[in-house]
């Protein structure tokens, strides 16, 4: 999405910037010169339209990834956890546990 998104939004400014050019000097498309891109009226409400279904294709994958919760988060909070009873503890978090849940030392 980035690179489309990117190229569309810069062909729409192009034009915008192109079409106030025109207004102000009194000119035809065919009239200008230089690089950059100049979308017709058409060409440039389809790349408006796509330029929109991009956005919410965007959106569509941001709340799939977020309808559970934060990504990752869990894995963050249980590394954080991990690392903090590391530091409490010193040594003593390698403790191995029985299988019926008490600490033993190794």
């Amino acid at each position: 999405f980035t690179a489309a998104g990117k190229g569309l939004r810069e062909a729409v400014h192009a034009t915008e910037v192109a079409n106030e050019r025109m207004k102000m000097f009194g000119l035809r498309p065919e009239q200008l010169e230089g690089e950059g891109v100049f979308l017709t009226p058409r060409m440039l409400a389809c790349a408006e339209a796509a330029r929109t279904a991009s956005m919410e294709l965007a959106a569509d994958l941001t709340h799939v990834a977020w309808k559970d919760g934060e990504p990752g988060r869990k894995e963050r909070r249980a590394d954080l956890k991990a690392r903090e009873l590391e530091a409490t503890h010193g040594g003593e978090a390698e403790r191995a546990v029985s299988p019926a849940g008490s600490a033993m030392s190794t």
